[in-house]
């Protein structure tokens, strides 16, 4: 099954799905409970896997930032990145002409050094956070740079902001910057280029 003309509805209870996805996997690293629940919560995890993989699509389930979807979201509807797989971080992307925001509350399952956010992380966050900020332009873009300043260490118990702008707009180039602060405070700093690619935004 391809991943074609996903409706509303599949979106929904799929991003309800992940949701759940993403609580299991913090428990499943955060637990403390006994052996005997660790194997009876491993049982349950293997029963939900073969009841989803009784049929599958040949691509991951996404949202398309379309052109549709970039004027909702350039009237002000957030857009939500990653909210259909698992193992990307969910941002809740606001954009406001050339600018973009978004906060997040750090899961332990971003932990680089104890206590403290991976910097690989911080680096993915920036690059949907400019990249989506360079498509709302409606422009059907690839990330072919992206330049990583770490300021100052992250920890995961304070919420975090992301703030980006576009810089600069030459012919198929975006240019935009972003930071990732906490408590004020600039932790993160990012650059990036982008080129658009033929074809519609998506």
């Amino acid at each position: 099954m391809t991943t074609t003309d996903v409706d509303a509805d599949t979106l929904v209870h799929t991003g309800d799905l992940v949701a759940s996805a993403r609580r299991l996997m913090r428990a499943a690293a955060t637990s403390a409970v006994d052996h005997a629940d660790l194997n009876r919560a491993r049982d349950l995890v293997d029963e939900a896997s073969a009841l989803l993989e009784q049929q599958t699509r040949d691509h991951g389930i996404r949202a398309h930032l379309d052109r549709a979807a970039i004027r909702r979201t350039r009237a002000g509807a957030p857009w939500r990145v990653f909210a259909h797989n698992p193992l990307g971080i969910p941002l809740e992307i606001t954009v406001e002409d050339d600018r973009a925001v978004a906060v997040l509350d750090p899961s332990p399952l971003l932990e680089g050094p104890p206590g403290l956010l991976h910097g690989g992380f911080s680096a993915a966050m920036m690059d949907a956070l400019l990249s989506t900020l360079a498509q709302v332009q409606d422009r059907r873009v690839v990330t072919v740079h992206l330049d990583v300043s770490f300021l100052r260490a992250v920890p995961l118990d304070r919420q975090l902001r992301l703030v980006g702008r576009v810089t600069g707009v030459e012919g198929r180039k975006v240019r935009a910057e972003g930071v990732l602060e906490y408590d004020g405070e600039v932790a993160v700093r990012a650059e990036a280029l982008f080129i658009e690619i033929p074809g519609e935004p998506d």
